[in-house]
């Protein structure tokens, strides 16, 4: 996301970026930038301005100021959307005296001039241009260094190397906000879709939590109580401990039953739920779902400005069929890995229920009943956990 042409796109739309100010110097003109402004150039988004030609500016005196003679330019754009909207020779912007605050237009040009924070010193001469989106974009880009603070951190330092200090750090800041906000609403989307996901595992298990519940209170109200054997008490823990783990094993089959269909058959990968919901321990498709997700917000950022027929968009949409096939292979893996898994989980608790043989009848059929009971608890409320933690999660958000 940090290295998304469409994320600094999105800065410098909301920056006051539009026009680069230059001072006259003696020796060279020197970029100005924020507080050191004696005036602010103000465009008319909605018409095209001059923007391969400096305009220059002469203070007159502090209620007014005077656009010189000079190089006429080429080409006229939409600068917010950056679309070459006239190429024509010799188009200049209107010259002669104005007052600050005044409409200034042409063909070519629409803006006003105000005052600025900094003081306007009569016969000072100032050197104005302004910049489409795409010339601001390919202006800042180039000039973002993004590292990490350390070897395998993640934490990144952030650089930007530009003409003026203040405009550099003020585009940082907006860089960083910008990023903040986008991740940000992309979290609360996949959280609401991990909520989802969790509260219908929560209703398989409450609906089989509450035929067991019924099942044991008519066993405890029709039988007496039976007083557990330690040999029993023990066999329990042991049903407890491997029904838990099938449980847990289906919730992941259902997990990638999910990906399977969202992913490959509904050609879907915005905001997929995160592996964590399903305890996946597969580490090539842990990765190359966080690659998916990494390529679905870089192409919805690119979206946002251009058609799917964009050079850019249609890389990402390879890499995408790409770390697809990666993921339908890896989702079969896992499947047989997980399949395998409840088969061993089988075999144990058929170990355990031949156990169950050895002891009375009244206690064995007390322990089937009870034991059923106790998963699902205990799964329900291992689920209502994961629940809350996504809970907290959108809420931190």
């Amino acid at each position: 996301i940090f290295k998304s042409r469409t994320l600094s796109r999105e800065v410098v739309l909301k920056g006051d970026f539009w026009v680069t100010y230059k001072e006259d110097g003696f020796w060279y003109n020197r970029e100005i930038f924020g507080y050191e402004l004696p005036f602010v150039i103000i465009p008319d988004t909605s018409k095209v301005q001059i923007t391969d030609t400096e305009i220059p500016i002469k203070i007159i005196d502090e209620n007014s100021f005077e656009i010189l003679e000079h190089k006429p330019g080429n080409a006229a754009v939409l600068i917010y959307r950056g679309d070459t909207a006239v190429v024509a020779k010799n188009i200049n912007a209107p010259k002669g005296i104005f007052k600050f605050g005044e409409n200034i237009e042409s063909e070519y040009c629409s803006f006003r001039v105000q005052k600025g924070r900094s003081g306007r010193v009569p016969g000072n001469k100032y050197h104005i241009q302004f910049k489409s989106v795409d010339q601001l974009v390919t202006e800042f880009k180039p000039n973002l260094d993004i590292q990490p603070s350390s070897k395998g951190s993640s934490v990144f330092e952030l650089n930007h190397k530009g003409k003026n200090i203040e405009k550099s750090k003020t585009f940082l800041r907006r860089f960083m906000d910008q990023t903040i906000q986008f991740t940000l609403q992309e979290r609360v989307i996949i959280t609401n879709k991990t909520i989802d996901f969790i509260d219908e595992q929560i209703g398989f298990v409450y609906d089989s939590l509450n035929l067991v519940e019924n099942d044991f209170e008519k066993y405890k109200s029709n039988n007496q109580i039976i007083e557990i054997s330690k040999y029993g008490e023990d066999l329990l823990a042991k049903f407890n401990q491997v029904g838990e783990e099938k449980i847990k094993e289906q919730i992941l089959l259902n997990y990638l039953d999910y990906l399977e269909d969202y992913i490959i058959k509904q050609n879907q990968i915005d905001a997929i739920v995160a592996p964590s919901v399903g305890e996946l321990n597969e580490p090539i498709l842990t990765e190359t779902l966080k690659k998916l997700n990494d390529l679905a917000t870089e192409r919805k950022l690119l979206q946002q400005n251009f058609s799917d027929k964009y050079p850019e968009i249609k890389r990402i949409e390879e890499r995408i069929g790409q770390a697809k096939m990666i993921l339908q292979e890896g989702i079969k893996q896992a499947r047989e890995n997980v399949k395998q898994r409840i088969v061993n989980i089988n075999s144990r608790i058929a170990k355990l229920e031949e156990s169950l043989r050895g002891i009375p009848s009244a206690e064995r059929k007390y322990l089937n009943i009870q034991r059923k009971y106790v998963i699902n608890e205990n799964i329900y409320n291992y689920l209502l956990e994961k629940r809350a933690e996504a809970g907290i999660a959108k809420a931190s958000t």
